[in-house]
């Protein structure tokens, strides 16, 4: 059964659910277990999240998903054609129009989207509902919350040290080190370090506020292989080594 994209009259549900840490995935799938679901139909995203991490051990959590074989599915409902998978959907909410909701984007570039290709089913898309190019790629997403939890584990070795320059140096070796392992890995793109990303931690980044509170904040520039743009990342580490994404964004 064929369908037309089922999201080209609801816009308004991707200023809702606007983030580079949320994900979409359609259509529902038929599966050899779907007699146990509701309808005898199975919901895609237990499916998607186990490409995910099948992609992530293979590849690496920061290379995209898309492509992926799509293993125990013989059908889906709705079953899309290519003018669906390619119809825009609108850029502003049909109730209210002065509200724009971001670029006017095809299903494959707002929704994870299993699919019919030649092989066989497969993950056809592997996106983000942000509206930021540099964060709809969901391996790039991906990347930034690696980073985050490595922040954090940076932060937990550190959390008993005195914030100043030996704290600070010390912090900028660790992100170096593990940014360089990243860029090693392929995650990052340029052919030297230096030309892949940039760490800075020093009375630049942090206000009188933030020493006076023992908070280290670091910032961070990106070249994500997969993002079109750069990311500026800046970290909080505070104590018992929290750590809190305080500004991400793209130039």
């Amino acid at each position: 059964m064929s369908a037309a994209n089922p999201f080209a009259s609801r816009p308004a549900l991707f200023k809702r659910l606007s983030s580079a840490f949320v994900q979409l995935a359609t259509p529902r799938l038929k599966t050899a277990s779907q007699v146990l679901m509701a309808g005898d139909l199975e919901p895609p995203d237990g499916t998607v999240a186990g490409l995910f991490a099948r992609n992530a051990l293979r590849n690496g959590t920061f290379r995209s998903a898309a492509g992926s074989a799509v293993p125990h599915v013989y059908d889906l409902t709705p079953a899309y054609e290519r003018a669906a998978l390619l119809a825009t959907i609108p850029d502003v909410d049909p109730e209210n129009a002065a509200a724009p909701i971001g670029p006017a984007l095809h299903l494959l570039q707002r929704v994870t989207v299993i699919g019919r290709a030649p092989a066989g089913m497969t993950l056809l898309s592997d996106v983000t509902t942000s509206p930021y190019p540099a964060y709809r790629s969901a391996g790039a997403s991906r990347l930034l919350g690696a980073l985050l939890r490595a922040a954090r584990a940076i932060g937990e070795s550190l959390s008993f040290e005195s914030s100043g320059e030996l704290l600070w140096t010390r912090v900028r070796q660790q992100f170096r080190a593990m940014l360089t392992d990243l860029w090693q890995a392929g995650a990052l793109r340029g052919r030297t370090p230096d030309e892949a990303f940039q760490v800075r931690c020093d009375r630049v980044t942090m206000t009188q506020s933030d020493l006076d509170a023992g908070r280290v904040v670091v910032h961070v520039q990106l070249e994500i292989a997969t993002a079109i743009e750069s990311l500026h990342v800046t970290l909080a580490l505070s104590e018992g080594g929290r750590a809190a994404l305080v500004d991400g964004g793209a130039v």
